[in-house]
């Protein structure tokens, strides 16, 4: 099982490759493209109808980003960030017509998953500029980062881009159900957070979303590995 042999590589000391091998074959969909905004409001407005959309906010399109996205604040989702989550899993499930199977069910709570403090400062700090329920941000689905640990791609962040985390990545599939669709596409870390197996203080891992037998897996891997079958989502904010 794919779990196991990820979670073993937490505790054992082993060091994996820091960058792709040449010709990695990992890719988007031939389907996949950015959506308008206002595509992407409309499919979080159906079902967060709470939501108040205060209308277009956009700094520039920096290198690296592949188009603008529409995140919703996870405070105007639910009163926690794991439970957010959770929502953002359940409208997944009813939007289309395969399964998201969280294998981190009923351990989504604080002790085991949290935000990065840098994601977390620059969420902030966008709400704060932006004032409105659904945030605006640049942003790319993984492809920048293809191959490479969540380590070492925190450690190539430039000063104004930050990791997506799970709820980020979550809504990211909601409004663009292709990027995730048949298995043989790039599959995506969410190094915006942080993960603790054993809910005991030690965050080594970070989630992960995949495609296999017909449906979405939500789990969690350790944060030094690399796989050319990953890649990394991250956003950017205005200098």
């Amino acid at each position: 099982m794919l779990l196991v042999t990820l979670i073993a590589f937490a505790y054992s000391g082993i060091t994996c490759a820091q960058t792709a091998l040449p010709g990695n074959p990992f890719d988007y969909p031939s389907r996949y493209r950015v959506k308008p905004l206002a595509e992407q409001r409309a499919l979080l407005l159906r079902y967060f109808p709470q939501l108040h959309d205060g209308g277009e906010a956009f700094s520039p399109m920096p290198n690296g980003a592949e188009g603008y996205f529409a995140i919703p604040r996870w405070e105007k989702i639910a009163p926690t960030y794991g439970e957010a989550v959770e929502k953002v899993f359940l409208a997944i499930n009813n939007s289309r017509g395969v399964t998201l199977h969280n294998y981190r069910d009923k351990r989504l709570g604080p002790d085991y998953l949290r935000e990065e403090k840098q994601s977390r400062i620059r969420w902030e700090r966008l709400a704060g500029q932006q004032g409105t329920d659904i945030i605006v941000v640049p942003a790319q689905f993984g492809m920048y980062y293809r191959g490479l640990s969540v380590r070492r791609v925190r450690e190539k962040f430039t000063e104004n881009e930050f990791g997506l985390g799970a709820y980020h990545v979550a809504i990211m599939l909601l409004t663009h159900p292709e990027r995730l669709a048949t298995g043989n596409e790039l599959w995506v870390y969410a190094p915006g957070d942080e993960y603790s197996y054993r809910a005991d203080g030690r965050f080594e891992l970070a989630p992960i979303f995949y495609f296999r037998s017909g449906e979405i897996g939500f789990d969690v891997i350790w944060f030094d590995g690399a796989y050319d079958f990953y890649g990394s989502a991250s956003g950017f904010i205005s200098r």
